[in-house]
């Protein structure tokens, strides 16, 4: 029986020797791939690693799938307008070359000698001053024969004031005429409004020059005490019934033209005036386009339609 044991055993141990002896893989580490994406084959590495054995099935690896491209997409890029090129501008006429040349020479001259003042800057300088005086007194003695010769644009012929002596006092007396003509017509519709203080220094000069400048063109006046008393001039007046705060009179004399029927009031001026002065104004104020061109110094008083 003990050899029966014996021998079984030994048969089981040469059995498991044998089994070691044709598997020497089973236990090996597999070697690396060192190509691993080559083609099936002689030649791969797969079927040279022997040690990895037959009875191995492997498939070959796929390779992996690129990543998808991502496609960029470029802003739109704003496209300005074009911008038409500029024309190219005309050479500056030759005098005019000559004339900038001739100012600045003048001017730079003028200024080194005013910093510096030595004598040859200051020759430097009346030498250019002189070259300008001359061009400039050729250019009035031509203007004056192109004016003779083109009366048109002559202001002594068109209506401006002239300037011989004969030719003066005819304008002076066409004047004088046409200034009668005109008050009379302004005196039918128009009238002065005159804000005074009996105690004015100034009111007690300018009412006399007032007071005869209405007996000459026929303009009627309305004296308006500030204080209630009257003066030399105007011993006879009107108090002021709130009218020099609607006119927004602030100082006196004051002297407006107002014009009843359409209840308009327009100043004509502060303090003491000369009837020089005088005419002047009211020849100005009472054109129709400076009313227009300065609406804002007209006042509107409704009262003076009924009165």
């Amino acid at each position: 029986m003990r050899t029966s044991i014996n021998f079984l055993l030994g048969l089981a141990l040469w059995a498991t020797i044998a089994l070691m002896c044709l598997m020497p893989a089973a236990h090996a580490a597999p070697a690396a791939s060192t190509n691993a994406d080559a083609e099936d084959g002689p030649g791969n590495d797969y079927w040279q690693e022997g040690n990895r054995g037959w009875f191995f099935y492997e498939r070959k690896p796929k390779k992996p799938a690129p990543p998808p491209e991502t496609v960029v997409v470029a802003p739109p890029v704003a496209t300005s307008p074009a911008i038409p090129a500029e024309p190219p501008k005309p050479p500056k006429h030759p005098d005019l070359v000559r004339f900038e040349a001739l100012q600045k020479r003048v001017e730079d001259s003028r200024n080194i000698a005013i910093i510096n003042p030595t004598e040859e800057n200051l020759r430097n300088f009346l030498a250019a001053q002189s070259e300008a005086l001359d061009t400039a007194g050729k250019f009035g003695e031509l203007t004056k024969r192109v004016l003779w010769a083109n009366p048109q644009f002559d202001p002594t012929v068109t209506g401006g004031r002239p300037t011989s002596a004969t030719g003066l006092s005819l304008y002076e007396a066409e004047d004088e005429r046409r200034q009668k003509r005109n008050w009379r017509e302004l005196s039918e519709t128009h009238a002065f409004f005159y804000f005074f203080r009996s105690d004015c220094p100034y009111c007690a000069r300018f009412s006399p020059i007032l007071k005869a400048f209405s007996q000459r063109t026929g303009i009627e006046i309305f004296p308006i005490s500030m204080d209630g008393q009257g003066t030399a001039a105007f011993p006879k007046f009107r108090p002021d019934n709130g009218m020099a705060a609607r006119l927004n009179v602030t100082q006196v004399p004051a002297l407006f033209l107002a014009e009843p029927r359409a209840g308009k009031v327009m100043p004509v001026g502060y303090g003491v005036i000369s009837p020089t002065d005088l005419e002047h104004r009211l020849d100005l104020i009472t054109r129709p386009d400076v009313e227009m061109a300065t609406p804002s110094t007209t006042k509107y008083v409704g009262e003076l339609a009924r009165r």
